[in-house]
């Protein structure tokens, strides 16, 4: 069961990685593209960021199709650690995905501690890795951030793409509700998979904290209240059908 998983984890990330490397070649405009206007420029900081994509998706992809678990496990997380001392580093200097919009000193100092939080979380989830205590309260406070929540999100985007290149233009819309389940799914089911590895049992802690961090989300971004059941929607749905499962 857990290497059909893992294989199905990284055939999905090397999607990942082909769209991210598509919308790479969008936002540079290659092949050029005669309805875009001769002075509009790419934007570095998209370029950058599906660039940091594409390379995360493939490296993770690879990583969970090749290594045995849960070395695995290790060897991703090391990953996403280089790839947010990476982001740290950039954000301080202000260069590369950081560097496409001038910030207030106020919002500088938020950027430069959100990445801070990233390469803390990765630094404790390896440490955490041999003991027990450590691995309950790290997977609480991995929740709390919302890290599988914002899985589920970045699922529901590679899912949306792959629907709309395929969808006739006029189902778009109504399903949009369904697809948002489907992020609601794989956000309970990251959870549930995070305390998996951490060999932890989960309880009614998980939908609930994972309900209202995305709860706050919508409220936050004025999202659709129809997304947001919907969304909730697939966490009991979820839930339910994956709580056994690890």
């Amino acid at each position: 069961m857990v290497n059909w998983l893992t294989n199905l984890a990284g055939v999905c990330c090397i999607i990942g990685a082909l769209i991210q490397t598509r919308r790479t070649f969008v936002y540079l405009d290659i092949p050029k593209s005669a309805t875009r206007g001769k002075s509009a420029r790419p934007s570095p900081a998209l370029i950058g960021i599906a660039i940091e994509k594409a390379i995360s998706y493939f490296i993770v992809g690879v990583l969970f199709l090749i290594s045995p678990w849960p070395k695995v496990v290790i060897y991703v997380l090391f990953v996403f650690l280089l790839r947010a001392l990476l982001n740290l580093f950039l954000s301080i200097l202000s260069v590369g995905r950081f560097g496409g919009v001038e910030l207030t000193s106020k919002e500088k100092i938020h950027q430069i501690l959100s990445q801070t939080v990233s390469v803390i979380v990765y630094i404790l989830a390896l440490l955490a890795l041999g003991d027990r205590n450590r691995k309950q309260i790290l997977a609480y406070v991995i929740l709390i951030f919302g890290f599988p929540s914002n899985i589920g999100l970045s699922m529901g985007n590679l899912l949306g793409n792959l629907f709309a290149s395929i969808c006739p233009h006029p189902l778009k819309t109504p399903m949009v509700p369904f697809l948002e389940t489907l992020n609601g799914l794989a956000a309970i089911f990251s959870a549930l998979l995070l305390f998996g590895i951490f060999g932890l049992t989960s309880g009614l802690s998980l939908p609930i904290i994972s309900a209202v961090w995305i709860s706050l989300f919508f409220l936050f971004h004025h999202q659709s209240r129809i997304t947001w059941l919907s969304h909730l929607l697939g966490i009991a749905i979820g839930w339910i059908l994956f709580k056994n499962l690890f």
